[in-house]
């Protein structure tokens, strides 16, 4: 979605009664709570020096961060249920560390370097998070978050066929 569009209740009378039905929330007396990067509950981030070291022999600097911003925001997509859990303070699913991969080799590298530290990886592309694909679902092991979009580009164009080949992290706006 677009970042200015929002929704407005009041122009939607029954959407709060039909809500509160599905999820099955009696009270309706919610505060409005501000996001606050202080405020979220996130777990410490796993570190497996191996794999780091495995991954700073290709990758620059700023290809690999675990940042606190940084493993909020890759904790949960934009979908009505992340959003409550961040309101809420709640980011249970943080990835450890988030990778930048900027070409296919870097993409190959980290796989490979997972695949040999039992490291779980995943992907990130917009973030949306619509089938819940984004979501850390095992707490055992070290979580990275794959993030796509610096590979945007369009690689090739095949007129006669109608197809083309293009990098993961575009979006689909601006392809």
């Amino acid at each position: 979605g677009y970042e200015d569009a929002e929704f407005r209740v009041s122009r939607h009378p029954g959407f709060w009664p039909y809500a509160k039905s599905v999820l099955d929330i009696e009270k309706d007396d919610f505060t409005r709570r501000e996001w606050n990067l202080d405020s979220i509950e996130l777990p410490e981030a796993r570190e497996d020096e191996p794999f780091l070291r495995r991954l700073r022999t290709s990758l620059s600097r700023d290809q690999i961060t675990n940042d606190v911003k940084e493993r909020v925001i890759h904790s949960y997509g934009k979908g009505f249920r992340d959003l409550f859990r961040m309101r809420h303070g709640i980011a249970a699913g943080a990835p450890d560390l988030i990778v930048y991969p900027e070409s296919e080799n870097d993409v190959c590298l980290t796989l490979r370097a997972a695949a040999e530290r039992d490291i779980v990886l995943i992907p990130f592309g917009g973030g949306s998070n619509i089938a819940g694909c984004v979501e850390r679902m095992d707490a055992r092991r070290m979580c990275v978050s794959l993030d796509m979009r610096r590979m945007r580009r369009v690689l090739a164009v095949d007129r006669r066929s109608c197809t083309a080949q293009i990098e993961a992290g575009v979006f689909g706006p601006d392809l």
